[in-house]
């Protein structure tokens, strides 16, 4: 394109489309408040929970001793399959990822939720606030 090409454009072309003002209100408190992606967050928690428990069952069978991670093996009532032992080192990784991914999608589920309550609760009073402003002025 050419310099001498350029025109500038119409004022009708360059004219923002306006929105209502609820409709900027709300994407700009829901850039304020970020969701939370909930898979990427079960994701980063079921690993963090399944590795330290992975972790922890490993320095206890290096450390070694007559009675071995005795806190630990309680962990067997709830987690299928664990024990503190080599076997039950990789199944009590899983079994923590499994737990860890529910908590972590769960928690974003609840976080989003409230979020999306609370900015419909501050635009309602907005709007509210708003209506009664019209009233005032009639």
């Amino acid at each position: 394109m050419k310099s001498d090409d350029w025109t500038p454009m119409s004022p009708e072309a360059t004219t923002i489309p306006q929105e209502s003002v609820g409709q900027r209100d709300r994407r700009a408190i829901e850039q304020a408040f970020g969701r939370l992606d909930p898979v990427a967050l079960g994701a980063a928690v079921g690993l963090v929970v399944g590795i330290g428990l992975a972790l922890a069952t490993a320095a206890l069978l290096l450390q070694g001793g007559s009675w071995v991670g005795l806190h630990l093996m309680r962990l067997g009532h709830f987690l299928p399959g664990y024990a503190v032992s080599w076997p039950g080192l990789a199944i009590g990784m899983i079994d923590g990822a499994v737990v860890g991914f529910v908590v972590g999608w769960v928690t974003a589920w609840l976080w989003n939720g409230y979020h999306r309550f609370f900015i419909a609760v501050v635009l309602a009073r907005e709007r509210a606030r708003a209506i009664r402003r019209e009233l005032q002025e009639l």
